[in-house]
């Protein structure tokens, strides 16, 4: 198994900038930068819209929480909407998660 990270940025900069960093810091084996989506959310009881980044990463079961960490710490946002899931992988790629993020 590994673990998925999700989290939107606010444009594609930010996103590839934190993303590059959570890989040389090996808490991600990769950072795959999904593309830009509209977000239609509830903001302090206002319903707000924006173009946003979405950034998928790929880690450790082991380094999930710590890269949460890592990705709060350097992200713009008040409240930065990351979310994480354990997958499934071929074997050759969770090998090469936990290589990369050790």
């Amino acid at each position: 198994m590994i673990a998925l990270v999700q989290v939107t940025f606010p444009d594609r900069e930010t996103a590839e900038r934190i993303g590059r960093a959570a890989v040389e810091a090996r808490l991600a084996a990769c950072c795959n930068l999904l593309g830009q989506c509209r977000s239609i959310y509830r903001w302090r009881n206002e319903v707000e819209t924006a173009d946003e980044v979405v950034a998928q990463f790929k880690t450790s079961s082991i380094r999930a929480r710590r890269l949460v960490e890592h990705l709060t710490a350097l992200h713009p946002y008040e409240l930065p909407a990351i979310e994480t899931w354990e997958a499934a992988a071929a074997p050759a790629v969770e090998e090469w998660v936990a290589l990369e993020t050790s």
